[in-house]
């Protein structure tokens, strides 16, 4: 069985082209008006702004909801498109990762 792909481009990173007195990070689904299953509630920029030549960090707080927690176990890929002034492509990375189950509290 070939393994799930979730392909989740992050078209909040545009926000890298905007002027410094930005504080929100705002985040846009690649299509509109879909019901993903996977809700992105945050995308946090650190630091922000991106200082050239030193590393940034990109975190994205995502969740499902209730009833498709347990069908969306399985193996994943994010992939990640960093775009430009006029949408040129300046780099797409890809990775895999997985989603299990894991009990809240230990279980004896």
């Amino acid at each position: 069985m070939a393994p799930k792909h979730l392909n989740l481009f992050a078209a909040a990173l545009l926000l890298l082209l905007l002027p410094s007195g930005s504080s929100a990070t705002a985040v846009e689904y690649c299509k509109k008006g879909w019901d993903y299953p996977v809700k992105v509630s945050s995308v946090e920029v650190v630091p922000d702004p991106v200082v050239r030549g030193q590393p940034a960090t990109f975190k994205i707080s995502a969740s499902t909801g209730n009833q498709s927690v347990l069908r969306l176990r399985g193996s994943y890929t994010l992939t990640m498109k960093l775009l430009g002034d006029s949408n040129e492509e300046l780099t797409c990375i890809s990775f895999g990762f997985s989603i299990g189950f894991v009990a809240p509290n230990p279980v004896i």
